[in-house]
């Protein structure tokens, strides 16, 4: 029964204020609870909120809603505006109803008292959210707390700039005329300032203000250009409708108006610029011949249709020049480098020389050995060729032995004959068993000689 225990709370004095947490909370029973009970109802989605909620209600409930002070003090002004213009400083009030401004930048607070608090506390508070526009004015007007007011000569000064900015724009501007126009990704707006005379308002302090698509303020500063003339520029990097106002200042009415940015450029409905086309076409290149501008798709005859060739060849081909310098900076710097490590790099080529050294000696090695084969094949063949003319005939026939055959009989009988001290040099055991089969196959050859030369 939570209506029945919040009028109960009601009835005793108690003010109910609820909080919604989070997405899936029951907001319309929270908002009925607290619309029962006289309080507030919050809507947040994080818990962290709770502390800053209570903080602010505790605060509203435990100070006084108005504040008097039979002395008297004087509201200050915080920032220029137009509402302000020509009243100078107010005079003092006795009394204001105390409330807080809201958290938006597009809160204006003109006019503050110092008491009770050192705190911002509004007496004077304009608010522009969106077309229309509020203005709070927390004093009286002038039957209790601000009686010292109807003797102060701006208060209708005050109060007419400040109906005056309240009401509706009735789309006369008077003298005044405003444009905007969309160049290089900005939007400038530009105002021409004429008096009743027709001769150009100078030096009017013009305060300017922008909402993009999402009703976040952008600055505005308009400038004197020119006389009679204010330009002031403001970036756009969304797409969307911006709401520009103006308000030229000497008691005019403010100057409002839309600005509409498209998606893209190249969305953008343009029409064709023929007499460049022309221009352009008719330019005669180095080496060819002039262009020819052709008509749109589908209103061109069909029989001229096959004649226009966009992509003729013949012209000159077109040649670039491209910088050298990266390139020597390059290779002067790899000559730097060569150089220092030339200079600081003790570089050593010993191994080149061994390495060229061992190589020699394989070689020579090499080549030795295939010497001492070829002269033992040429000394063995010249040996086969002598027995084959000295050989003995067989007797009782005519055909002579094997040259090989005869050979191989008669090394072995040189090996087998007793060795002559006369024409042989003795050697040792050792030195004929370590002799290898080359060097006793020349012994033999040399033995066979010295025993030809005998007969």
């Amino acid at each position: 029964d939570f209506a029945g225990l919040t009028r109960q709370m009601k009835d005793a004095g108690i003010t109910v204020t609820s909080v919604a947490i989070g997405s899936d909370s029951d907001k319309k029973l929270l908002r009925e609870i607290a619309q029962a009970g006289g309080g507030k109802a919050y809507e947040v989605i994080s818990p962290r909120a709770i502390p800053k909620i209570v903080m602010r209600e505790s605060r509203r409930i435990s100070r006084p809603l108005i504040y008097e002070d039979a002395n008297g003090f004087a509201p200050r002004v915080e920032i220029p505006h137009v509402i302000l213009n020509g009243i100078g400083d107010p005079p003092p009030i006795t009394g204001y109803v105390m409330t807080t401004p809201k958290e938006s930048v597009l809160v204006q607070t003109l006019l503050t008292a110092p008491v009770p608090t050192k705190n911002e506390n509004p007496v004077l508070s304009v608010w522009q959210y969106g077309l229309g526009r509020s203005a709070v004015l927390t004093t009286d007007g002038g039957q209790r707390w601000s009686s010292e007011w109807t003797k102060w000569p701006g208060q209708a000064k005050l109060t007419s700039q400040l109906v005056r900015w309240l009401m509706r724009p009735s789309g006369e501007t008077g003298n005044f005329t405003m444009a905007t126009v969309i160049r290089d990704g900005e939007v400038q707006v530009v105002v021409n300032a004429l008096d009743q005379e027709q001769d150009f308002l100078n030096f009017l302090s013009m305060n300017a203000s922008v909402l993009d698509p999402q009703m976040k303020p952008i600055d505005l500063e308009m400038r004197q250009t020119a006389p009679g003339r204010y330009v002031g520029s403001f970036p756009v990097d969304d797409a969307g409708s911006y709401f520009v106002h103006v308000s030229p200042g000497g008691g005019a009415a403010p100057l409002t108006s839309g600005v509409t940015v498209p998606f893209s450029e190249e969305y953008r409905s343009r029409e064709m610029n023929l007499p460049l086309l022309e221009q352009i076409a008719g330019t005669v290149p180095v080496g060819g011949e002039p262009g020819e501008l052709t008509r749109a798709i589908g209103q061109e005859p069909p029989d001229t249709a096959p004649a226009s060739n966009p992509f003729r060849g013949g012209l000159e081909s077109v040649r670039s020049i491209q910088d050298v310098w990266p390139w020597l900076v390059l290779l002067g710097s790899c000559l730097f480098v060569g150089d220092v490590m030339v200079r600081r790099v003790d570089f050593n080529f010993r191994w080149a020389s061994q390495l060229m050294k061992r190589l020699r000696r394989q070689t020579a090695v090499e080549s030795a050995a295939v010497s001492r084969l070829d002269t033992l094949r040429q000394s063995k063949e010249r040996a086969v060729k002598d027995r084959q003319r000295y050989q003995p005939q067989s007797l009782g026939t005519d055909t002579p032995l094997d040259p090989a055959k005869q050979a191989e009989k008669d090394i072995s009988n040189l090996f087998n004959e007793p060795r002559r001290p006369a024409e042989s040099k003795p050697q040792s055991p050792a030195s004929v068993e370590t002799m290898s089969y080359t060097e006793r196959l020349l012994e033999a050859k040399r033995k066979s000689k010295n025993s030809k030369t005998s007969l």
